[in-house]
């Protein structure tokens, strides 16, 4: 039988695991066979989502630690970093629409007891993954210096930042397969592996970063591109461990490196349900690319205040994206089982404990704005820029991260196509467009930035929470 035939039958003879293993495994760890359609939906919830937001919180220590290093370099650099990461974050972004379509299929795979099928969907995944980062990378690494000088960056930043956006176009491709692989169990409901993965990265690259920024320990001083090459070396240790125990088969999913072909057939069916995710998610790249067009003008100290603004969004992130995945995870199991009303009682229960984190959030960035700016950098034009701009973004926090919310959920049940059309809608009809006519036409001038992306961030909710309550996103099918 073809693969093509394969993909389209209940029992998927795939390479990764023989026909007959269609059952989950049983190894006797909780966080391997605890079944997310049955039980409590609290305690299910926070089974899968505190590996997740664990990572969150590693990944936020780690980019505040960044940030903090590199503003003792100066905050050129600053601007630097956040410049760099957003055409990191837009090539991470776009291909996330792979995963989110993964994330989904195998979810669904595995709510409806086919395990195999889940596996062969992973290895598929795997191979699409590699394809797209020798696109990317046979772009980049040429162009990344032309990249950065369209921006209108002035030398300084853009010297600064060159090299480093190289070898992050490299450490990203390393980042994608941990990506794929951390996902793919997640979505089957094991979200403790991956975090032991991620935690290695973390801690490696805390460690590593420093001693690379500043030549501590008889290192070479790399400055700005030091931090770009401790996260190539973490990332290749963790994606290593996630292959490790996918390849032993010890959790719910497993590869094999024997017998590997392209499933064209199948491939397309990710592509299709995964590219309206991946649209969505570059607009987090590219938009803010344009907005960086708009403060250049305004001198280095408020391009480096936006990476402030940015950090602040990816906190926001990091508090919606893991509940998020999660209660998705769970809702895609449970319609591989139609049960839509557990489904949708999970997202209201992740609902509650975002809004109870967001709050907290809001209150500590409004008051403590211009100590965090003092902090990262003392000069007097960032911190008076950053103060500003971190507690307008302060007040719409909660905005942020409820969006990312709503994303991770419709992506990761697999509800892909309305997300696309709302965030590039809001974000290339009100949000760009707003912040140049605040800050080219009004007395705000770089300040009516941060107060577009707020009011554009206050309509996205608005659509979401309205889309949400008609309840078209828990269709059944798909795999």
């Amino acid at each position: 039988m073809s693969h093509n035939q394969v993909t389209t039958t209940n029992e998927v003879p795939d390479p990764c695991r023989s026909p007959d293993q269609v059952q989950r495994p049983d190894t006797g760890s909780s966080h391997v066979t605890t079944d997310l359609t049955r039980g409590s939906l609290p305690r299910n919830l926070w089974f899968l989502a505190w590996p997740q937001m664990t990572e969150g919180l590693l990944t936020v220590v780690t980019n505040t630690l960044d940030l903090v290093w590199i503003g003792r370099v100066g905050f050129h650099a600053v601007a630097g970093l956040g410049v760099g990461q957003l055409y990191v974050v837009a090539i991470v972004a776009l291909r996330g629409g792979i995963d989110a379509a993964a994330r989904a299929m195998i979810a669904r795979a595995y709510g409806a007891r086919k395990v195999s099928r889940a596996n062969y969907i992973l290895v598929q995944t795997l191979g699409l993954t590699a394809i797209y980062h020798a696109i990317v990378l046979s772009i980049g690494l040429p162009f990344a210096e032309p990249m950065l000088k369209v921006l209108g960056l002035t030398d300084e930043i853009v010297s600064q930042t060159a090299m480093y956006l190289r070898v992050q176009f490299i450490a990203s491709a390393i980042l994608a397969f941990q990506s794929v692989t951390g996902g793919a169990l997640q979505a089957s409901g094991d979200s403790v592996t991956p975090l032991r993965a991620e935690t290695v990265n973390r801690l490696v690259h805390i460690v590593l970063s420093p001693i690379l920024i500043f030549g501590w320990l008889g290192a070479p001083d790399l400055g700005l591109t030091g931090v770009a090459f401790a996260s190539l070396s973490a990332r290749s240790l963790s994606v290593g461990l996630n292959f490790y125990v996918l390849i032993r088969g010890t959790t719910r999913l497993r590869i094999d490196r024997r017998g590997y072909s392209p499933d064209l057939h199948l491939m397309g069916q990710i592509l299709k349900v995964g590219l309206p995710a991946g649209v969505t998610g570059l607009q987090r790249g590219l938009s803010p690319l344009v907005i960086v067009m708009i403060i250049a003008p305004f001198g280095d100290a408020a391009v480096a205040a936006m990476t402030i603004l940015r950090r602040v969004e990816a906190l926001a992130t990091q508090a919606g994206q893991p509940l998020g995945r999660a209660a998705g995870a769970i809702v895609g199991q449970n319609l591989g089982v139609a049960q839509r009303k557990r489904a949708k009682d999970t997202v209201w229960w992740a609902l509650g404990l975002i809004l109870v984190l967001s709050v907290a959030v809001t209150v500590s960035l409004f008051v403590f704005a211009e100590h965090i700016a003092t902090f990262i950098n003392p000069d007097p034009n960032f911190v008076y820029q950053s103060t500003q701009w971190l507690r307008i973004v302060a007040v719409g926090y909660s905005l942020f991260s409820l969006s990312y919310f709503f994303v991770h959920t419709f992506n990761t049940s697999g509800s892909t196509l309305f997300p696309m059309l709302v965030m590039v809608g809001t974000l290339w009809l009100v949000d760009v467009p707003l912040a140049y006519v605040l800050a080219n036409f009004t007395g705000l001038a770089e300040n009516g930035v941060p107060y577009a992306l707020v009011i554009g961030s206050f309509l996205r909710l608005a659509l979401f929470a309205w889309y949400f309550g008609r309840g078209k996103w828990l269709r059944i099918g798909m795999i």
